[in-house]
C-alpha cells in the first residue's frame, strides 16, 4: 500500500510539474518577466565590458606615464654624468670613455 501511494504521489506531483510549465509558456506575465530578465542581463553585461574597458585604458595611461617618468629619470641621470664629465674637463682632469662607463655603472647599482 506504501508503494502504491508513494508512486502516485510522484505521478500526481509530475502532473503538477506539466501543467505548470504549460501555464507558464502561456502566461503573459511569466513571458514578460522573462523579457526584462534578458534585457536586465544584456544591460547588465554591457555595463561590465565597458567597466572593464575604461579599467583596461586607465591601466595603459598609467602604464605609459610610469614608462615616461623613467625615461625622463634616465635622460636626467645621464644629464648628471654628461655634466660632471665636463666639469671634470674644465678642472683640467683627463676623462676617457673608460672612466665614464665605471661612473655610470657604480651609479647604476
Amino acid at each position: 500500500n506504501k508503494k502504491s501511494r508513494q508512486a502516485a504521489k510522484k505521478e500526481f506531483n509530475a502532473e503538477v510539474r506539466q501543467l505548470v510549465q504549460f501555464v507558464q509558456k502561456r502566461d503573459p506575465r511569466v513571458i514578460a518577466q522573462q523579457q526584462k530578465e534578458r534585457r536586465d542581463s544584456a544591460e547588465q553585461q554591457k555595463r561590465e565590458a565597458a567597466e572593464k574597458e575604461r579599467r583596461k585604458k586607465a591601466e595603459e595611461a598609467e602604464r605609459r606615464e610610469l614608462q615616461e617618468a623613467a625615461r625622463q629619470a634616465e635622460e636626467a641621470r645621464w644629464a648628471e654624468v654628461v655634466a660632471d664629465k665636463e666639469r671634470r674637463r674644465a678642472e683640467g682632469e683627463v676623462v676617457s670613455s673608460d672612466e665614464s662607463e665605471k661612473d655610470d655603472d657604480s651609479e647604476v647599482e
